[in-house]
């Protein structure tokens, strides 16, 4: 497993695991923006996106050959938002065991809208539009 690294500072860095889903920013000046950069090997913050000039956001699947991107195309009055919900689950007994599950979501608000797509532990997808 490759393993990415993220420079908290200048010549300080920790090592990220790649996720499942991975996002992928495409800026209208034909540049990008991977989550986890395999041509550097660096992993990139969510906040190293510019918003500005965001043509469309992507979350690619780490078997992207078998399961499809999730694109979103942008409008300038749109803002990213992305996020994780996580849930831990503890079994108490002879045994502990541990469960945890990751939902990755992502969407836009603005103009008074908001949508958030929702990737659940199974790779199905819930849209909520506010």
């Amino acid at each position: 497993m490759t393993v990415y690294k993220f420079y908290r500072e200048p010549g300080k860095y920790i090592e990220a695991k790649p996720e499942r889903w991975r996002w992928e920013a495409y800026y209208t000046d034909g540049t990008s923006l991977k989550q986890f950069d395999d041509s550097t090997g660096l992993y990139h913050q969510f906040r190293e996106i510019d918003q500005g000039k965001l043509d469309r956001f992507v979350m690619r699947h780490e078997k992207s050959y078998l399961v499809p991107p999730i694109t979103l195309k942008f409008k300038p009055w749109m803002k990213l938002i992305h996020y994780y919900e996580n849930t831990v689950s503890y079994s108490v007994g002879m045994d502990i065991q541990t469960k945890g599950t990751k939902v990755y979501c992502f969407g836009y608000e603005g103009n008074g809208n908001k949508m958030i797509v929702r990737i659940l532990p199974d790779d199905t997808i819930e849209v909520e539009a506010k």
